[in-house]
């Protein structure tokens, strides 16, 4: 469990506080596409900018660990591909091969 100095972590938590995490939480377990530091990083701009400075360490400590041991594994995005007579659901064109 994690702790704050002096203990009574998250009821020394405002709501705003608790929404980042919960908006960074969701991100890193929910959210394949997005590697998880990315939506570290992207909770403590919110951090930074609406919470105290410890509360900013607290927030990167406990999403930082979340992460690190719960993140489903994330690989480069590769659409499934579309059934024959569908248009490819990439959202990048397909090019011809390059002719020698």
């Amino acid at each position: 469990m994690w702790s704050w100095p002096g203990g009574g972590a998250f009821e020394r938590l405002t709501r705003v506080d608790r929404n980042i995490l919960r908006i960074g939480l969701c991100e890193i377990l929910f959210d394949p596409e997005v590697p998880f530091r990315v939506s570290v990083h992207e909770a403590l701009d919110l951090a930074h900018k609406y919470s105290d400075p410890e509360v900013v360490s607290f927030i990167n400590g406990i999403l930082h660990e979340a992460g690190v041991r719960h993140a489903p594994a994330k690989g480069p995005y590769d659409p499934a591909p579309s059934p024959p007579g569908k248009p490819s659901r990439s959202p990048f064109p397909k090019q011809a091969p390059k002719q020698a």
